[in-house]
């Protein structure tokens, strides 16, 4: 592989010019700030390309295994706000520059955000529920793990080339239950509940029940919801009817639930929200709807003197 002629931004040979001809990358593009430069060799196999993406706990890069000669996604662990040099690793784990990485498998395809923006802001409810159900039953078994995403999002949901949903960045998950230490403020507005803007949030399966309600209510409607602090004070939340959009009642009553903005109020587990959306009742509600039926039996049936 010759370094000179090689694109960094998909590892085809582009020739003697900075533009690449297969996807455009530009050789002469700076890269971000803090970001390895192009061309670097990790742990002697690993080459860096262009960033595919930033967030508060890392960089993630194109990166080529010159071993296996395919391309793979490389993240380096890096919190801006304690680091400038810092590192962890999957697919294969070594440290270096001070830091650690981990390699994964590279996808092609595009975040959810794009992929609404391509169709003009929204879509129907039925396509949106086809991409977040998988990603809602991941999240279960997450969650069953005694774990939570806690930055689910539009930015942070993957749509494959093949059609797959992926739910990508764990960098702010954190262990749910029977945790007390106070935790990281890590949230986008518009999709984080109000307990996760507080150190010492009660936060658990059901945070990710409304950042996932969020996620659902800017697919259908085209728009996010009003911040959930913002709402503690006046809550303005309209639901998609009454911004003209047409979804079964049930669809609509689930959604409002999620997005409730005192925990107590919301679904207490994604498979509960999974329920309401499918129209089905929970097993909790079927239980409850039982005992008032034999209650209301038994009353029928007494004789009073």
């Amino acid at each position: 592989m010759n370094p000179d002629k090689i694109c960094y931004g998909c590892f085809q040979e582009k020739g003697e010019g900075s533009i690449c001809p297969h996807c455009g990358f530009d050789a002469q593009a700076t890269q971000p700030y803090l970001a390895l430069p192009l061309g670097t060799i990790l742990n002697g196999r690993y080459m860096t390309g262009k960033v595919l993406g930033m967030g508060g706990f890392g960089i993630t890069y194109l990166g080529y295994d010159l071993t296996l000669q395919i391309r793979v996604a490389i993240k380096e662990y890096m919190p801006s706000s304690i680091a400038t040099r810092n590192i962890v690793s999957v697919q294969n784990y070594f440290k270096e520059n001070n830091t650690a990485y981990f390699v994964m498998e590279y996808v092609d395809g595009m975040s959810l955000k794009a992929y609404l923006e391509a169709q003009g802001g929204k879509i129907p409810y039925t396509q949106a529920l086809t991409i977040l159900q998988p990603i809602m039953e991941a999240l279960a078994q997450v969650h069953a793990m005694n774990l939570l995403h806690r930055d689910i999002s539009p930015d942070n949901i993957f749509i494959t080339t093949r059609g797959e949903s992926r739910l990508l960045d764990f960098g702010a998950a954190r262990f749910a239950l029977g945790d007390e230490k106070s935790v990281s403020v890590i949230l986008k507005h518009g999709y984080a509940p109000e307990e996760q803007y507080s150190t010492h949030g009660n936060q658990g399966p059901w945070t990710d029940v409304y950042a996932m309600g969020a996620t659902l209510y800017r697919c259908i409607t085209g728009t996010m919801p009003p911040d959930s602090v913002e709402r503690l004070r006046q809550d303005t939340l309209k639901l998609p009817s009454e911004l003209g959009v047409h979804v079964p009642k049930y669809v609509e009553q689930a959604l409002g639930k999620a997005l409730a903005v005192h925990a107590a109020d919301r679904f207490a587990n994604m498979e509960a929200f999974i329920q309401a959306l499918s129209g089905r009742p929970s097993v909790q509600e079927r239980v409850a709807a039982g005992v008032s039926e034999r209650t209301q039996a038994a009353r029928s049936q007494t004789v009073y003197p």
